[in-house]
């Protein structure tokens, strides 16, 4: 009886030394600081897959957590994407193209990272009004 109070203790001890893997967690979050409404369609293969609606000064954020890590940005799958502002003026952001635009939504490059804790992420991107201008001035120039 000693021995199998022993051994329940000694696993019990060792079992609770045990750690497992942190919960790593992703906030993405594309935001609207500009002056206008933002429509964000999302494509894949040719194929529309999404739509986001950015109403002015709003925003949206996915989250993820998972135990082996998170993925960097974008936190959704689209090879291209077409931005419209106030439902006239259009720009194309490509992901594996060469672009005329100066910030892509689909490069990892072109968002902000902050990390907030050892398995906390933050990554932001940020539509301003020189996004809009952009826009402007590449629809100006076809």
């Amino acid at each position: 009886m000693k021995t199998n109070i022993m051994i329940f203790s000694l696993i019990f001890i060792l079992s609770s030394c045990i750690k497992e893997p942190p919960d790593f967690t992703g906030k993405y979050i594309i935001q609207n600081n500009s002056n206008h409404l933002i429509q964000i369609n999302l494509y894949l293969y040719n194929e529309i897959k999404d739509s986001i609606i950015l109403p002015i000064n709003n925003y949206k954020e996915y989250t993820y957590s998972n135990r082996g890590g998170i993925p960097e940005p974008p936190p959704f799958s689209a090879d291209s994407l077409m931005v419209t502002y106030d439902d006239s003026i259009t720009i194309i952001h490509y992901k594996y193209q060469q672009q005329n635009v100066s910030r892509s939504l689909l490069l990892p490059s072109c968002w902000l990272a902050n990390q907030e804790k050892s398995t906390v992420f933050e990554y932001k991107y940020i539509f301003t009004n020189a996004d809009y201008q952009e826009a402007i001035d590449n629809h100006l120039n076809r």
